[in-house]
């Protein structure tokens, strides 16, 4: 389990863009959740069989699935659907590893990349 070491960002007013991502979690018992999320976060790609590399959460589409807990196991959760939203304020937190499970979606911690050249 991750402990929380630092609160680095704290916004309660501003507006900031996130995506409202729609998730089927049992196609065979139509079972979904939503994922509410910075377009900058880190997401893990999966199949049934592995965990696949993460990607920014702006880059996922409709079909691609992402690994998820239900029912205590790791499973790969289907997005259905993706919506753009404009939402007062957010937080982000620093642990000591950078996966974390949020809502029962497997996350990378870390947000954006930087290139410097």
């Amino acid at each position: 389990m991750n402990l929380l070491n630092v609160l680095i960002h704290l916004e309660q007013n501003d507006l900031f863009s996130f995506l409202l991502i729609n998730i089927e979690i049992d196609e065979h018992e139509n079972i979904t959740t939503s994922l509410f999320v910075s377009p900058n976060h880190l997401i893990f790609l999966g199949n049934y069989t592995e965990l696949k590399s993460a990607i920014f959460v702006s880059q996922l589409h409709l079909g691609d699935r992402i690994k998820y807990i239900y029912k205590n196991e790791i499973i790969a959760a289907k997005i259905q659907n993706i919506y753009l939203t404009i939402e007062a304020g957010y937080y982000a937190l620093l642990v000591q590893s950078g996966t974390i499970i949020i809502d029962n979606k497997l996350v990378f911690y870390y947000t954006s990349v930087k290139i410097i050249m």
